[in-house]
């Protein structure tokens, strides 16, 4: 398996592990892809990865190489860079493109949330039980925005356009729920606060 780190115009090159898993294969090969995907790498070929070259991807590196090692593997950890600026470009895109499937899909489940609370809206469907859980897909979608932004080393322009569409979410959210505590608030038919306003209205 070879890892790659490319550079992006900092100036340093990036570095290319070569690793050898001939034991315990299966559960190793699947717990160093959990990572690297976790970690943005983009996979280049059957065994080929490659992540941006910064600090940020020193724990990558380390939690891989201990996953290779735990097996009675080997890292070879080598310099890499593209041969030519077209090279290093090609993997930048290949490495946006990784990155703008996940955030488009991202902005897929908050148009759905939306979507849902509007419905809700709609029906005035106004319980503790639907607010509970809508915050919980909320809260959902929150973590998941903050694990896209953590690997999405290279700042791209969809995670401006999916913070925003996370902030619609949230106010969204906060309108709902202000109608439900509304909805709860209001006395409703046999309630004696309903009754009082009744007596006080007819005198």
């Amino acid at each position: 398996m070879f890892v790659t780190t490319f550079d992006q115009g900092t100036g340093t090159a990036g570095w290319c592990w070569c690793c050898d898993c001939q034991r315990n294969l299966a559960a190793t090969g699947m717990a160093v892809w959990r990572d690297l995907r976790r970690g943005g790498a983009v996979l280049l070929g059957p065994t080929v990865w490659a992540v941006p070259n910064l600090p940020a991807v020193e724990p990558l590196v380390t939690r891989v190489k201990g996953l290779v090692e735990q097996a009675n593997g080997t890292v070879l950890a080598l310099v890499a860079d593209g041969r030519a600026v077209a090279d290093t470009a090609r993997l930048e895109q290949l490495y946006a493109d990784a990155r703008a499937e996940e955030w488009s899909e991202f902005r897929a489940d908050c148009g759905k949330y939306l979507a849902e609370l509007a419905s809700e809206e709609a029906r005035q469907k106004y319980t503790l039980a639907e607010l509970e859980e809508e915050e919980q897909s909320l809260d959902r979608l929150r973590r998941w925005f903050r694990e896209l932004r953590g690997r999405d080393l290279l700042g791209s322009e969809a995670t401006t356009e999916a913070a925003t569409e996370l902030k619609r979410c949230e106010a969204a959210f906060d309108g709902y729920a202000n109608n439900v505590y509304a909805a709860l608030a209001q006395p409703h038919p046999g309630d004696p606060r309903a009754a009082g306003r009744l007596d006080e209205g007819s005198i």
